[in-house]
């Protein structure tokens, strides 16, 4: 049932009789909708349709006995470089995942360690080296030839995910992952510490804290620029938003249209004004430079552009108005259309990116930690089970993403609240009422469909009552 019927199903149960091209009726059934969903997901997580994804990380690395070489601060407070034979990977898959701890001199204090959550790692040819950029500034003053550990201390999930099922690890030690509470890993001592071996595979996984992005505060300016060749997508009308974003996940498990997903992404801009491009015309998007708001923006500086932070573009196409292959859609959603680094202040559409359908702009309202215990020496590759809040439906063609059994229930919460707003209280109550009623029914038929309760135990010896210390027959 896609949104039009939705509309129509809200209409029946309110006796409204209002034409299918009111777009004010249509937008306050939409947002109607809406609601009915948060209502829903809140009301009852089983009616969420679970996902799957793979996600994977790397081993922990590690110069604690000088194999992989030492670390030392820089000119820039901001920036460590690393000595010896040591490469960290440079192609996103670590900015914003590794954690960073530096060993500092016994002479600073026996243990004393530092901890960072890296930004960036980048090589520098004209020394030979490689560096990193850190979450906050070095404040310890120069050092040299110190030790250091790089470790995957967290798996970032957006804090939409309502509930895991179940994480299953693979490969040779692979094996069904143990959920805790971050409050049972401490009381057991299942947390790493600088002074804890990481050696070994991880068996447990808990959420543990979270991390949100800051989101841009402006719409992007858009602009016509003349006297350009457009490419192979078709122009038209289009909308612009952006987000922030942090690192990739592994670049082996990108999304259906080739993008690589970032570890973290803030809540989209607000976006941009109606463009329309026609032939020979680009469409110039200005952008803010973050990395300058990240004090990263300095050239003089050796951390420049190494915020860690990118920018990704959204385009939403509102009509097709011609050129080369214009038989497509124009689903009016924002969907992926490029990356930008962080001191970039323009981005040029010219028309020559399809963007990625599969990928479209989200709601982010941060990102939860998932820990490891113990943490992974080697490689590793998950699988994680959840469920996550509906997306919510942003065209009349959208169907929503959730178990077709509790489409009653769903209705009666969308034009409960639809009847809440129009001050009818009695009728919203009713309809609420009936909307717990649909549920309490299929949770019912679900936690057992055979219809029949029993107590009967796997004991041959008849049924059980367990009571503590004691075993008592029930007669």
């Amino acid at each position: 049932m896609n949104r039009v019927e939705l509309r129509q199903e809200i209409k029946n149960l309110l006796a409204w009789d209002t034409s299918t091209t009111d777009t004010v009726a249509n937008a306050r059934l939409n947002e109607a909708i809406l609601r009915g969903f948060d209502a829903l997901a809140t009301e009852c997580p089983a009616a969420l349709v679970p996902r799957a994804e793979t996600i994977s990380l790397p081993g922990t690395s590690t110069a604690a006995t000088g194999a992989n070489g030492t670390i030392s601060t820089t000119d820039d407070k901001w920036v460590m470089v690393f000595n010896g034979a040591f490469a960290p990977t440079t192609d996103g898959t670590w900015n914003k995942l590794m954690y960073l701890e530096v060993n500092l001199p016994s002479t600073s204090g026996v243990g004393r360690t530092n901890r960072y959550q890296c930004r960036e790692f980048w090589f520098n040819a004209l020394t030979g080296k490689y560096y990193v950029s850190l979450d906050r500034p070095w404040t310890d003053g120069t050092m040299t030839g110190m030790t250091w550990n790089l470790i995957p201390l967290y798996i970032w999930l957006p804090n939409d995910v309502t509930s895991v099922q179940s994480v299953m690890r693979y490969g040779a030690t692979g094996g069904p992952m143990q959920l805790k509470t971050i409050t049972q890993a401490v009381a057991q001592s299942k947390v790493r510490n600088i002074y804890q071996s990481t050696a070994g595979y991880p068996t447990e996984i808990r959420r543990d804290f979270a991390q949100q992005m800051n989101a841009p505060l402006y719409a992007p300016p858009v602009e016509i620029v003349n006297d350009a060749t457009w490419g192979n997508e078709p122009f038209g009308k289009f909308q612009y938003a952006f987000t922030y974003c942090s690192g990739y996940r592994s670049l082996s498990n990108m999304s259906p249209g080739g993008t690589p997903i970032p570890w973290q992404e803030s809540a989209p801009s607000p976006v941009s004004d109606v463009i329309t491009v026609v032939l020979n015309k680009n469409v110039k998007v200005t952008l803010p430079n973050v990395a300058w708001e990240e004090n990263f923006g300095d050239a003089t500086t050796r951390r420049y552009g190494r915020s860690g932070i990118y920018k990704r573009i959204y385009r939403k196409r509102i009509s097709v108005g011609g050129g080369t292959n214009p038989n497509i859609e124009s689903p009016e959603v924002y969907q992926f259309l490029a990356d930008v680094e962080d001191t970039a202040t323009a981005f040029i559409d010219d028309g020559s990116i399809v963007p990625d359908r599969s990928l479209r702009m989200p709601e982010s309202q941060g990102y939860f930690g998932w820990s490891l215990y113990p943490t992974p020496t080697d490689y590793v590759e998950f699988d994680f089970r959840y469920t996550k809040r509906p997306r919510r439906l942003e065209n009349d063609a959208d169907v929503p993403e959730f178990d077709p059994m509790y489409l009653h229930a769903l209705c009666y919460y969308a034009a409960a609240w639809q009847a809440h707003r129009d001050a009818a209280l009695d009728v919203a109550a009713t309809l609420q009422a009936k909307a717990s009623e649909a549920i309490k029914r299929l949770q019912s038929t679900q936690a057992n469909p055979t219809g029949r309760v029993t107590r009967k135990g796997m004991d041959p010896y008849g049924p059980y009552r367990g009571v503590p210390g004691v075993f008592k027959q029930v007669p």
